[in-house]
This record gives C-alpha cells, structure tokens and sequence, in this order.
C-alpha cells in the first residue's frame, strides 16, 4: 500500500497565494478584455452604437483645432466635410441626431467593403450634433488621434470609426488595469466590471463610455486604498486630482464618488483626512463649471419636446412629492428595461440577449459574495457609506435626465438607460462585498462573464449579418 504524503501549507501560504490571485485576475483582464473589446469594435458596424456619429463629429471638429461651435436654431454644430454626415447615412439612415435608426443586414463578406472618403479639403456643409458639441476634448484622446492617424494615411470615414475604437478601447482596459493594480481588496469588482457586455461594448465605441468607466473605477479604487492604509500618499492624491479633473470635463455627475473615503472618519486627524480629497472636488467642479460656462452659448433642448431646464428645475421645487412620486413610477414602470437595457446593442435596437443577461448576472452573484478572505475588510459603516452614495448619484442621473430630457413636468423621465448606472458598479461591488478576496469563485464569475459576452457578440453579429 502506497501512502502519499501530502504538505501541510505554510502558515503564510495565504499570503503568498494572494499575489497569485491578483497576477491570475490582472493577466485574464488583459487577455480577455483585449480580444472582447477588440471583437465588439470589429463586428459592431460603424456608427450603429448609440450617438456614435455625433461623437465622430466632434472628434473631426477638435482634431482640426475647433474647440468650439455654433448654435443655430434648435441646432448646434459646425461646418464639417460631407464625406462625414454621407458614411452616416448610409449606415444609421441619417445623420440627424435624433432619428429612427434601422438594423441593416448585409453578407459577412461585405462587412468591410463600404468606404467613404473624406478630407479636409471636400465641401463643408453645417452639421449638427447637439449631442456631443459641448463635450470637453479630455473625452476625445483617441478618437482625435483617429482622424489624424486616418486623415495622413487617406483612410475612410469607416476605417478612421474602427480605429478611433481600437484606441478608444485600449484605453479603457489600460484604466481597468490601473484600478485593478491600485485596488487592494475586492479585487474582482473590476475584471467584473470591465467585463459586463455593455462596458465592453461601450469601450469599444467612439463615446466617452470608456473613459468614464474606467477613471470611475480608479476613484473607488484610490477610496479604498487610502481607507485601508489610513492616509493618502501624495502619488494618490495626485491620481485623484488627475481624475476627478477627468470626469469634471466628461461626467461630471460621477464627482460624488471623491466621498468615498471620506466616511468612516478616523479617530485622530479628522480635519487633515478630509480636507484633500474635498479640496480635490472643489477644484473638479469649478473646473467642470467653467467649461460648461464657456460652451453655455451652445446649449440646445437635448430632446425634441423636453423642458426647459429651468423651467422644469422650477416644477419640482413647486412639486417636490410630485417629482419623488415621478421617480418612484419610472423606476416600476421602467426599472426592468433599464435592467435589460444593459444587454441591447447598436442603438437598442438589437437584444436584448436573455443569455448574456442570465449569465452576467450569475457571474456578479458568483463573484461578488461576501465570503471568507485573507485581506482585511471594509468596515461596515463604509459598505453603508458606499451604498448612500451610490443612490445619491443614481438619483442625481434620473434627476438631471428630467431636467434636461423630458417634457415639463412628465409622469416618467425619459433617456434612462441602464448604462448610465454602470459606473456605480465597482462601488456596489465593494459594498456587497466589503472587500472580500473572491477567491476560487473569482475563475468562475469571469467564465462566466466572457461566456455572456460571447452571446452578445452573437446577438450582433446575427442582427447585422448573414452569412
């Protein structure tokens, strides 16, 4: 009879485990997140993700040194070469910003085959995208940095979208691997995250979704950090300067998430914990504020029939139980679409996909359990802290999507989609959690997870294309 010995571990044998954790979770979001995003750029067709013209437009606009636009009418844009309002067209049906937007199929083989040119030097003729006119050029990196790749080498319209997504994407997984580095506990909240279908999705588009996605994630990220190490370094805080700068100049409604290492406050030292990081929002929304003072000249009705801000802001000061009822009833009324809004694509007009829902959200309840860890935990006051917050900004969103999107005094708010709330994810996670490694159920939640971005990818590629 054979006997086999087997080694008792080491008393330290967790700690040596964790490392390889984080090694195994940081090399899988590279791996899988390049080849995700990457495919969602690739079969995804030109502008059929949602303002993605718009966004086209206004990266043309500020690769040429145009910071700013015209306002004409109900209209705001600039003149920009028609080879750009043609591609769009022809692919989403119009240019317009807000329009119908059909899910044309066409042979696999064809899928590369359309190719507008456009130059600088072709006829110019005004174009409007209200949408993304007065959007800062920190969101715009690289889609900028597209045109001018496309513009030196001749390329199309389509082929400089498919770049600027690239890029677009490979900046997002660089934020998501920065967060994944700073984060010293809960570690899979960000793979998870980054992995959702529609952030990667998003990522891979020529919005600012990827951008906000990620700097969102390395703000919670630096929260947590400085709470478990009791102080903030100066390398932290200039990180959460350089983001919090970010999002004033993107998406400025996420700035709330500088609170999060705010609470609970330590023992000794109150005043000196708290005062950088409220210097730091400070600062971030004066910045924000400025520019949005410099652009207020190009301010349009975001929504064909939508209020007045102004007027609307007066109605629910007038009607504040009315307002809180109007919340209550667009969250009932449309709370199950905004759910599943998360896994419809192009312009919502393909999905939803049941089973990239079903095993996305069996992924976030495999991966963000509470369970035993290794690490130290988020104290509980934290978690309750980041829960406040988190559902202070959720209402800040619906509330600002009154304002600015929805007819006076309306009984549901219009423009919610379920991506808005993406942001507040890894926060969620962290709460849920309060920090736990997720250990060998981390494998599993991000097989997953790729598994439902598998299903949508086929979802997309069968609505846009036949064989």
């Amino acid at each position: 009879m054979t006997t086999i010995a087997v080694e008792a571990p080491a008393p330290d044998a967790p700690a040596r485990a964790a490392p390889a954790a984080q090694g195994w979770l940081a090399r899988t979001l590279l791996a899988a997140g390049g080849l995700i995003f990457l495919l969602y750029a690739l079969v995804t067709p030109p502008f059929q993700a949602p303002d993605e013209h718009q966004h086209l437009f206004r990266a043309w606009q500020l690769a040429h040194f145009q910071l700013y636009g015209e306002r004409r009418g109900e209209a705001a844009g600039t003149m920009l070469p028609v080879g750009l309002s043609r591609a769009a067209a022809a692919e989403i049906g119009s240019a317009a910003p807000h329009a119908v937007r059909p899910v044309p199929k066409r042979p696999l083989a064809a899928a590369f085959a359309r190719a507008t040119p456009v130059s600088d030097t072709q006829d110019k003729s005004f174009t409007d995208f209200l949408g993304a006119v007065r959007y800062s050029p920190v969101g715009y990196g690289p889609q900028i940095a597209a045109v001018w790749i496309g513009e030196a080498s001749g390329a199309s319209v389509e082929t400089i979208v498919r770049t600027g997504r690239i890029l677009n994407a490979a900046l997002a997984l660089g934020l998501f691997a920065l967060a994944l580095a700073l984060l010293p506990v809960g570690r899979i909240t960000v793979p998870l995250t980054a992995l959702m279908p529609m952030t990667a999705a998003s990522a891979a588009s020529l919005g600012q979704d990827g951008l906000v996605l990620g700097s969102c994630a390395i703000l919670a990220a630096l929260a947590v950090r400085a709470r478990l190490a009791g102080r903030w370094t100066a390398r932290d805080l200039a990180l959460l300067a350089l983001f919090a700068a970010i999002l004033a100049l993107t998406k400025f409604i996420y700035l709330p998430l500088l609170a999060l290492a705010l609470l609970p406050l330590p023992a000794r030292g109150r005043t000196a914990w708290a005062a950088s990081p409220l210097a730091i929002a400070a600062a971030a929304l004066l910045l924000g504020a400025l520019w949005l003072h410099a652009t207020a000249g190009e301010a349009v009705r975001m929504l064909p029939g939508a209020a007045d801000p102004g007027a609307q802001l007066a109605f629910i000061l007038a009607h504040p139980l009315g307002f809180a009822a109007t919340l209550a009833r667009t969250l009932v009324a449309r709370g199950p679409w905004m759910l599943l809004s998360n896994f419809s694509f192009a312009w919502m007009t393909v999905g939803p996909s049941f089973g990239a829902a079903l095993l996305a959200l069996a992924a976030l309840v495999v991966g963000m359990r509470r369970g035993s860890a290794s690490s130290p935990a988020l104290p509980r006051a934290w978690a309750w802290w980041a829960w406040l917050l988190a559902l202070a900004i959720a209402g800040a969103i619906a509330t600002a999507l009154y304002l600015a999107g929805t007819p006076l005094g309306g009984p549901l708010i219009d423009g919610l989609q379920g991506r808005y709330f993406l942001p507040l994810l890894p926060v969620v996670g962290l709460a849920v959690t309060r920090g736990a490694d997720g250990g060998d159920r981390a494998k599993l939640a991000v097989l997953l997870m790729v598994a439902a971005n598998a299903f949508a990818l086929l979802t997309i590629a069968t609505a846009f294309y036949t064989v």
